[in-house]
């Protein structure tokens, strides 16, 4: 990089501050040398760029809930609600209108570059497919050594099956590739410091799909509820309901305060998700007393980042377990949102979208 300045006249470095996908809206630290290096042979200026947008009265739409649209609301609720689809709702009642009662989809293009969600969907089946050995066994240092040295078979596999008309040996795929495996690589090293600090994990379920019906006396049907969880294991005596995130997760997105925040703020839907998959472990387990967080694999360091109920936004007490009351508090937030779902006097309403840092 710096071989290329010496003979420069002028050069212009250009950078997006946007954090989207495998971007982090950062400068590259070659950026930050020169903005310390400062050196009297050349001037360094720094101009922000911007397109004018031309802000025009936007009309909120809304979509009445006629006997057709509730017909299939009930549908849906046969099939079953995930978390997904309820957070849709949260996020945009005409989004979940439009994607889940009506299945209007975005047209899938040929990948040239690897998505963003089929890189989540490659480092979730390479997960499983690595640890699958280890089902029902407590994990131990040689395992995890072991299962280590099939990273790049595994790797490579998942690409092939989930990215088969593009090359991924070079290029940006290929860079993408490297990353996937790197994520996969620290997760293993995560579980390895663990055992080394000496706790106890034991390895119960990858990628299981839970299902139970929820029952509100209102409605002369059941409510499904569905989702699937990454993994579930115990960890020294505790079982913990684990959600993978190949995007960056902060702390904050799993601290509630008020139960109100869960069903109407997507801000908290990591919150939400994790709740969910706790709510229907313990509805088909019995159990309650549990962790629920995420690891988030570009923010790993902070290790797993677990559901917390704050008895104040400044302090107080800090509840991570999950107990059957705060389980209690979830499903009334869940019977809530779903009853707004279906409450015929309610339209789905277009809800505007915050952009990030606004």
């Amino acid at each position: 990089f710096f071989h290329l300045l010496f003979r420069a006249r002028q050069c212009t470095f250009l950078y997006n501050s946007q954090s989207k996908g495998l971007s982090t809206g950062e400068k590259s630290r070659f950026l930050l040398q020169l903005e310390l290096m400062k050196n009297p042979q050349y001037t360094l200026t720094k101009k922000i760029l911007s397109s004018p947008i031309a802000i025009s009265p936007k009309k909120t739409r809304s979509i009445e809930k006629d006997p057709d649209v509730l017909l299939s609301l009930q549908s849906m609720a046969k099939k079953g609600f995930s978390p997904s689809a309820l957070m849709s709702y949260i996020r945009n009642p005409m989004d979940f209108y439009l994607e889940r009662v009506l299945g209007v989809r975005e047209r899938e293009d040929v990948e040239e570059t690897v998505a963003y969600n089929t890189l989540g969907t490659i480092v979730h089946e390479t997960l499983e497919g690595l640890y699958t050995p280890l089902l029902n066994s407590s994990l131990h240092r040689e395992s995890l050594l072991s299962i280590k040295k099939n990273i790049s078979a595994e790797m490579t596999f998942q690409f092939k099956k989930h990215f088969r008309l593009g090359d991924f040996s070079k290029g940006k795929n290929l860079i993408i590739y490297e990353i996937a495996k790197r994520y996969v690589e620290n997760l293993i090293d995560w579980d390895l410091r663990a055992i080394q600090e000496g706790n106890e994990i034991v390895l119960l379920e990858l990628e299981k799909e839970l299902i139970l019906d929820v029952s509100i006396p209102e409605f002369p049907f059941p409510i499904k509820l569905k989702g699937t969880v990454d993994r579930i294991d115990i960890n020294n005596g505790q079982t913990r309901i684990m959600d993978y995130k190949t995007g960056k997760v902060l702390q904050s997105e799993l601290d509630i305060v008020d139960w109100e925040v869960l069903s109407q703020d997507y801000k908290f839907s990591k919150a939400f998700q994790v709740l969910t998959y706790a709510y229907l472990y313990s509805g088909n387990h019995q159990i309650t007393s549990m962790e629920a967080g995420v690891l988030s694999f570009k923010n790993l360091n902070e290790g797993f980042l677990q559901f917390r109920k704050r008895e104040s936004a400044r302090g107080g007490a800090i509840q991570s377990t999950i107990t059957s009351e705060i389980l209690q508090a979830y499903e009334t937030a869940l019977i809530g949102l779903i009853r707004e779902i279906f409450d015929p006097t309610l339209p789905f309403m277009e809800k505007e979208i915050k952009k990030a840092g606004s």
